[in-house]
């Protein structure tokens, strides 16, 4: 059907000292977990005043469930190492402790978004974007020069501005 299933997975271990394995889903698979919401009609005539009935849903369609979510990685996991549960000799790829499926189409602060690199962008812009302006700081996935667009870039560049902030505190002392 021509339809795009990729996953990505992210060894988590070294930032969290704890086991874990992100996956991310792109193309078509990101959308059969969580569909977008309908648009949102608007008219030329309709006021933003801040009431619910001119407020965007976070209704998105018939998703997946999160185990079925769960089940398919894990299924594609013993695809590739060929494993299962502890049959025999077979490599096994135990189930997981404890999962977080996130809804990011659906998600009412995010609703799919996320940053993109332009063509013709430097370093230099990024070095721009995070530099801090008084004592604010920026981190987020869209500072991130090597991770932009990801969650372990948010999280990469929240621990980047942590550091920062306390070196910034140790020249005070």
């Amino acid at each position: 059907n021509g339809a795009s299933h990729h996953k990505v997975f992210y060894d988590g271990t070294d930032e969290t000292n704890n086991p874990i394995l992100y996956c991310f889903l792109g193309g078509d698979a990101s959308y059969r977990v969580d569909p977008p919401p309908p648009p949102v009609a608007t008219t030329t005539n309709q006021k933003s005043n801040n009431n619910d009935n001119n407020k965007a849903t976070n209704s998105g369609g018939d998703g997946m469930t999160d185990d079925a979510v769960v089940n398919e990685i894990m299924d594609t996991l013993r695809t590739v190492f060929g494993g299962g549960r502890g049959d025999d000799d077979e490599v096994v790829v135990p189930d997981p402790l404890d999962y977080k499926v996130t809804r990011w189409n659906t998600d009412p602060f995010a609703f799919g978004s996320y940053s993109y690199t332009k063509v013709g962008c430097t370093e230099e812009a990024y070095d721009e974007l995070i530099r801090p302006v008084g004592n604010l700081l920026f981190a987020g996935e869209a500072t991130s020069k090597t991770s932009h667009a990801t969650v372990h870039g948010a999280w990469l560049s929240g621990e980047r501005e942590a550091k920062r902030l306390q070196q910034q505190q140790q020249t005070k002392k």
